[in-house]
């Protein structure tokens, strides 16, 4: 029975690790061009969130500690994955090539 303990808590880790959100966000951003700086985010936001998405680092400084963020450039945002073009961004995380007509009626 004790053989079997080591290999349990291995996996149990190695599960645990691949479950991890962005666990190399880092490198999606410098390998896309981007910068890591830090700024002053949400409570609740963790390193390199969606600079695309609105809200992430918009509360006040009472409600908000310091990450890890991807700083783009210009016309450019950090999806959590990769720098973009920003106008290829909407609220939902679409393209604006995508069908408009995909959207209609969500959310109503």
């Amino acid at each position: 029975m004790k053989k079997f303990v080591l290999p349990i808590i291995f996996m149990t880790v190695l599960v645990a690790a691949i479950g991890c959100k962005k666990p190399h966000a880092h490198e999606g951003c410098t390998d896309s061009g981007g910068t890591i700086t830090t700024a002053e985010c949400c409570g609740s936001t963790g390193d390199f969130p969606n600079t695309c998405a609105v809200g992430p680092c918009g509360c006040s400084p009472a409600g908000s500690h310091e990450v890890y963020r991807c700083d783009c450039g210009a016309g450019k945002c950090f999806n959590g994955a990769t720098c973009i073009d920003s106008v290829l961004y909407d609220e939902e995380g679409a393209s604006e090539t995508e069908d408009p007509g995909s959207k209609i009626g969500k959310n109503r």
